[in-house]
């Protein structure tokens, strides 16, 4: 090797030794300066409320002494209730449909109700309801239920009851006749 060649190495060695040095120097420099064991966005605090459940469900029974659990107990029912007959229930539906506002609920079909997309009836326009009532109300209450084309199951809408459901879907057929 020339000379050249041997000054050049011992150089390149010397700063790229240098440069470590430095880079370690300024790490040891950076965590010593701002960081404890609970700054930054990873605390265990931070973790734990980005990941906490978002509700709980409170089980009877659950971690209750016995005589609170046995005050806090519902009167005993029979085994089995009888299943109410067809027409009883569905009359029992609309009741329960009928003391719901659809009104109110009806925001939640808005989007696509209001402004006809995919093909959804509009409010108030009879012509586009007429064909879909010869089917029924249930017919109607049960595609909203379970989707049908474009709509899927309850307008995409899953928190809604059944029974907010019907509430709806009369509203809307009560404002289109």
């Amino acid at each position: 090797m020339s000379d050249k060649q041997e000054d050049f190495t011992r150089i390149f060695i010397w700063i790229l030794a240098g440069l470590v040095l430095f880079t370690i120097v300024v790490m040891l420099v950076a965590r010593s300066v701002g960081m404890d064991e609970n700054s930054g966005p990873m605390t265990d605090a931070d973790i734990d409320e980005r990941t906490k459940p978002y509700s709980t469900v409170k089980v009877a029974g659950d971690g209750t002494p016995e005589a609170a659990r046995t005050e806090a107990a519902p009167a005993a029912q029979p085994a089995t209730m009888p299943e109410p007959a067809p027409a009883e229930s569905a009359a029992t539906e609309q009741a329960a449909a009928k003391a719901i506002d659809g009104k109110s609920l009806y925001s939640a079909c808005a989007a696509c109700h209001a402004t006809g997309a995919a093909g959804a009836p509009i409010l108030g326009d009879a012509a586009a309801w007429g064909p879909r009532l010869a089917g029924g109300i249930d017919t109607l209450v049960n595609n909203a239920i379970n989707g049908k084309g474009a709509m899927p199951p309850k307008g995409g809408s899953m928190h809604l009851s059944n029974d907010e459901i019907r509430a709806i879907v009369e509203y809307m057929v009560d404002a289109s006749q």
